[in-house]
């Protein structure tokens, strides 16, 4: 089935949305449809939205370096949404090269993978997950945290280096206390990083994150 493309009856009713109390500032793509160019998709939301001030700029989601590179051709990229996890950081590593060069933040999700660890795939990665687990735990109880803190906070942490973007963490939750918790600010240092890093090479996640017939 095609993707359904975005009207400007779509974008007309998120800006509408809020009645007035608050102005949409960035407007993200989730997904595109690539057998249509950039410049057509940005094109007209650029003029008839950016440039009016309708919308503050857009976002990307998952996106490669090359169509990061091309669509800041078009219009003003705001932020950059990559999804990083306990088993793969590669995504947010070099997306933070790519919007480095470019000057906007970073948008990211880091997710404590429970679903690998209750069972996905085979029995044998139930028991290296709860290994890995086990060993977050750890570190998390020496700071008198969770390991979802431990997990939202690690995300942030490489944000205070030189030279890299903010990055804000969007984690999922479910019921007020998991929103609390998700916010809850611990301070994460260069040591610890290392020794996460360091239990990933001898416990990397085993499995996948979703079942095989996603």
């Amino acid at each position: 089935m095609p993707r359904r493309r975005i009207r400007a009856e779509d974008l007309d009713d998120c800006i509408a949305h809020p009645n007035g109390r608050k102005k949409t500032d960035i407007f993200e793509f989730g997904r595109r449809d690539l057998a249509v160019p950039l410049d057509v998709i940005f094109g007209p939301i650029e003029k008839e939205y950016i440039k009016t001030g309708k919308i503050g700029g857009f976002a990307v989601s998952e996106a490669r370096a090359e169509t990061i590179h091309e669509a800041v051709k078009h219009t003003w990229v705001l932020a950059v949404e990559a999804e990083t996890t306990y088993r793969e950081s590669s995504a947010l590593q070099n997306t933070m090269i790519d919007i480095n060069r470019n000057s906007f933040s970073a948008i990211s999700t880091d997710i404590l993978e429970i679903g690998a660890v209750a069972g996905l795939g085979p029995e044998e990665n139930f028991d290296k997950n709860v290994q890995l687990v086990e060993k977050v735990e750890e570190i998390a109880k020496k700071k008198r945290s969770t390991p979802a803190e431990l997990a939202i906070n690690r995300t942030t942490a490489p944000s205070r280096r030189p030279g890299i973007p903010t990055i804000i963490p969007i984690p999922r939750a479910t019921t007020a206390e998991r929103v609390e918790e998700n916010s809850k600010l611990i301070g994460t240092s260069n040591e610890e990083m290392a020794e996460i890093d360091d239990i990933l090479a001898v416990l990397p996640l085993a499995g996948g994150l979703y079942p095989e017939i996603l």
